[in-house]
């Protein structure tokens, strides 16, 4: 590889040393300490909640990497997943890490944050999946981790890369605490609108101020102008798509065909799609689907609904609920009520908590659903959609920022992209 001016070509070694400590067998068996797993690790962030204390009797075998501050952990099983992370000034010793990691410190005139990015980079990332061994369990060696080939610029624009690149990751973390932040709110909101209702100025209704507007259902507390019903009384017809031998319609191009993996809380999903023939959606009309049709997934994260949607067109589906409401709910309603705990909760409470069973046909008739007027349904599902909006542009913005920020990493760290005076 060429080298822009003033960096040089190297390996990780020249960098780093690789696991320069490990735990000494002792006999204090009450020594403690806290011990970083791989599982605690994930693409940069070391999860500090899931970091025990543990006494040297009671810790796995694969405890004996000794861990310092400012030590990089590299993922050297699976490293394409890149359980890395970052160990700051404030999390005090001793630190102890599993030998799934090879422990990274930067040698003199290296900065520990560049050393970090490096190694969360793709160009660290492509070197490990090039000396990667085995199929079931691939993991890196530790010569073969200080050969890694990397280019090298000097301290002072190590550290300008590293302010740079830990300025996006800041970034990237606050978009992400401020989506757990709305997602938090949403539910609060859901379950408040699913359990007061709205009055007609738009408000919610309390049950603590006004008891007589709210009775007892199965349900629990709800609105006293609210009924309950079961979803066979609320649909023209359950069914279920195909189930037998669905591949057998397979084609390359046709009509659609959803599955599971196309059914999300947000709405259907119209990528990875099958498709069969105009001839075999003809023959499979009860299997088909229409606006407004509710479609629920039976396995793997049953419960699971969405509508289908005037832009959806023409389409059939393999092993997926379908509910068609009679007019007495609001489609949107009925599916968020699904998704709703209100309505997993029967859904797994049907299968004994099992999420991996079948829900079928026969539990779908008789789950329960508060049931407002259609005009507070529709306020209902207005205020959810919106909170899920705002949730959905700023997963959107995570997206572009985590690009923006790859970009970066991929012009600094190869230095097409100067900083500083010694560019």
């Amino acid at each position: 590889m060429s080298e822009p001016a003033g960096w040089r070509v190297g390996t990780l070694s020249d960098v780093a040393h690789v696991n320069p400590e490990s735990v000494q067998i002792s006999t204090e068996r009450d020594w403690r300490f806290r011990y970083i797993d791989l599982s605690s690790a994930k693409t940069g962030h070391i999860n500090w909640g899931d970091v025990p204390e543990l006494t040297f009797a009671h810790a796995p075998s694969r405890a004996r990497r000794m861990v310092a501050r400012a030590d990089v952990l590299f993922g050297t099983v699976r490293p394409v997943l890149q359980s890395h992370g970052f160990i700051p000034a404030s999390e005090g010793e001793p630190l102890v890490a599993s030998t799934g990691f090879a422990v990274l410190r930067a040698r003199s005139g290296t900065d520990p944050r560049f050393l970090f990015h490096l190694a969360m980079s793709r160009i660290v990332l492509a070197e490990a999946l090039q000396f990667e061994v085995g199929s079931n369990y691939p993991a890196v060696n530790e010569s073969d981790v200080r050969r890694f080939a990397i280019m090298i610029p000097p301290l002072a624009e190590q550290g300008q890369i590293g302010e740079i690149l830990d300025a996006a990751d800041e970034e990237v973390r606050c978009t992400e605490q401020l989506i757990a932040k709305l997602e938090q709110a949403k539910q609060g909101i859901l379950h408040d609108l699913l359990t007061c209702g709205i009055d007609k100025d738009g408000h919610l209704r309390d049950p603590h101020r006004h008891p007589e507007d709210f009775w007892n259902s199965a349900l629990g507390l709800i609105p006293a102008d609210w009924r309950v019903a079961s979803c066979d009384e609320l649909c023209e017809h359950i069914v279920v798509g195909i189930v037998i031998k669905p591949t057998q319609y397979y084609i390359a191009e046709g009509v659609p065909i959803l599955r599971s993996a196309n059914v999300r809380e947000g709405g259907i999903d119209m990528s990875d799609l099958k498709f069969m023939s105009r001839q075999s959606h003809e023959l499979l009309r009860k299997s088909s689907v229409r606006p407004g049709d509710v479609l629920t997934v039976r396995t793997g994260y049953p419960g699971t609904s969405a509508v289908i949607t005037d832009d959806i067109g023409d389409a059939n589906c393999v092993d997926i609920i379908i509910s068609r409401p009679n007019g007495a709910v609001n489609s949107n309603f009925l599916a968020l009520w699904v998704n709703s705990p209100f309505g997993k909760g029967q859904v797994l409470a049907g299968q004994g908590g099992l999420a991996q069973q079948h829900f079928n046909i026969g539990q779908m008739k008789k789950l329960l659903v508060g049931v407002p007027s259609p005009g507070e349904q529709r306020v209902i599902t207005e205020i959810v959609s919106s909170w899920e909006a705002r949730v959905r542009a700023e997963i959107e913005n995570l997206e572009k920022l985590r690009v923006m920020k790859q970009g970066l990493m991929d012009n600094l760290l190869t230095g097409r992209v100067r900083v500083g005076a010694s560019a």
